[in-house]
C-alpha cells in the first residue's frame, strides 16, 4: 500500500531506514492550512478575458476596486485625501450664493406707486382722475408720491407712464390757497426772495405796490424760487394764488411792482 505523503510524511533517508522516502511529484505543492486565506491569481497571459457585466476585471479585482480572496471582497479600501482649501472653497461659494438670493430680493422688490395716466404739464394741479396703479421696483422710502395727491401741484412736465415722485410735486396747497387756482410766475432779484431761502411750499404774502393806492395784500404759495443766473436780478419766482385775485391784480404783478413776505400766520404744508 503507497502511503499518502500528506499524512505521513517520509523519513530521512540518511537515517539508514530501509524505506525510501517518497517525495511528492514534481511541480505539486504542499496544501495550504484550513485558517489561511486563498488568493486567486490568474495568469493574465493565458486566462480568457471575463464575461462582461460578470463584475470582475482582468487583474484579479472587482468592479469596485476590492481584491477578491477566497474568504470574499478584502475590507480595504484607497484612502481619499482632500486638499488643505477644499473646505474653505466650499465655505466661500455657499457664501456668495446665500449673498446673491438676498441680493436678488432686495433689488426686485415691486411695490405699488402711482402711474401718470396721460402727458402732465409743468403746475398742473394733480387729481386721482389724472393717475392709474402699477408697481415698480422699489426706491427710497420717500421717493414715491402717496396718498393725499389732490391739491399738489406739479413742478414740471411728466409724461404718460412715468411714476408720480415726490420731487416732481409740491406739497398740497389747498389748505393754504382757496376756490380757483392761478399760477403766476414774477421776475425779483435775490432779495425778494428772502436771499434764495424760500422753497416750494412756502407760504408767503405779496404786497402789491401801486402808485396813488395803498399796498395791497394777497396770499400765495410757493412752488418754485430758482437763480437764472449769476447776478442777483435773476431770480425766478412761481406762486399758487387764488384765481380770482390773479386777474384783478394782473397788470401789478406783470409789472412785478411786489413785496414778497413770509406769512406769519400760516404754517407750511408738510
Amino acid at each position: 500500500m503507497i502511503s499518502d505523503p500528506a499524512r505521513y510524511p517520509p523519513e530521512d533517508p540518511g537515517d539508514g531506514d530501509e524505506h525510501a522516502a517518497v517525495s511528492a511529484p514534481p511541480g505539486d505543492s504542499p496544501p495550504p492550512r484550513a485558517d489561511e486565506p486563498r488568493v486567486l491569481v490568474s495568469n493574465t497571459s493565458s486566462a480568457p478575458e471575463p464575461p462582461p457585466n460578470s463584475g470582475a476585471s482582468p487583474n484579479g479585482r472587482g468592479s469596485s476596486g476590492q481584491i477578491l480572496t477566497e474568504d470574499g471582497p478584502s475590507s480595504q479600501r484607497p484612502r481619499t485625501v482632500r486638499g488643505p482649501f477644499s473646505g474653505f472653497i466650499l465655505a466661500v461659494a455657499v457664501t456668495g450664493a446665500v449673498i446673491a438670493a438676498v441680493w436678488s430680493l432686495v433689488t426686485n422688490r415691486q411695490v405699488p406707486v402711482f402711474i401718470v395716466a396721460s402727458d402732465l404739464p409743468a403746475y398742473h394741479e394733480v387729481t386721482l382722475n389724472d393717475l392709474t396703479m402699477d408697481t415698480r421696483a422699489a426706491l427710497g422710502e420717500n421717493d414715491y408720491a402717496t396718498l393725499p395727491v389732490d391739491g399738489r401741484i406739479t413742478l414740471k412736465a411728466i409724461e404718460k407712464g412715468e411714476p408720480l415722485l415726490n420731487a416732481d410735486l409740491s406739497p398740497s396747497i389747498r389748505g393754504l390757497v382757496s376756490g380757483d387756482l392761478r399760477v403766476v410766475g414774477l421776475d425779483v432779484t435775490r432779495g425778494d426772495v428772502l436771499g434764495g431761502a424760500l422753497r416750494s411750499g412756502d407760504p408767503v404774502l405779496v404786497l402789491l405796490i401801486e402808485k396813488g393806492y395803498p399796498p395791497r395784500e394777497l396770499r400765495a404759495v410757493v412752488l418754485s424760487a430758482s437763480s437764472a443766473g449769476t447776478t442777483t436780478a435773476n431770480w425766478s419766482l412761481v406762486l399758487a394764488m387764488n384765481g380770482r385775485e390773479a386777474r384783478s391784480h394782473a397788470a401789478t404783478l406783470a409789472r412785478n411792482d411786489v413785496l414778497i413776505l413770509r406769512d406769519p400766520k400760516a404754517t407750511a404744508p408738510r
